[in-house]
């Protein structure tokens, strides 16, 4: 948490609490409306739907989840 949120918060504490609950929503306002930094493409949409849709899908364990995460730098 950053100087700046830990005096956010610290500011919202000493305000009464429909200010508090106002300032709540407005921040999450906020966070809803920013376009996220992942998007998926048309064609990748429809190929996870495609994938979804067949009858004989394949599913990672965890294990194979984490290193092709680890492999991706995630």
């Amino acid at each position: 948490m950053t100087a700046n949120v830990r005096q956010a918060i610290e500011v919202l504490q000493t305000m009464p609490k429909g200010e508090r609950e106002k300032a709540a929503l407005a921040i999450i306002d906020y966070g809803a409306s920013r376009p996220s930094r992942y998007r998926l493409t048309d064609e990748q949409a429809a190929e996870i739907r495609r994938r979804i849709s067949r009858k004989k899908r394949t599913f990672l364990t965890l294990a194979q989840v984490r290193k092709r995460l680890r492999h991706l730098g995630a």
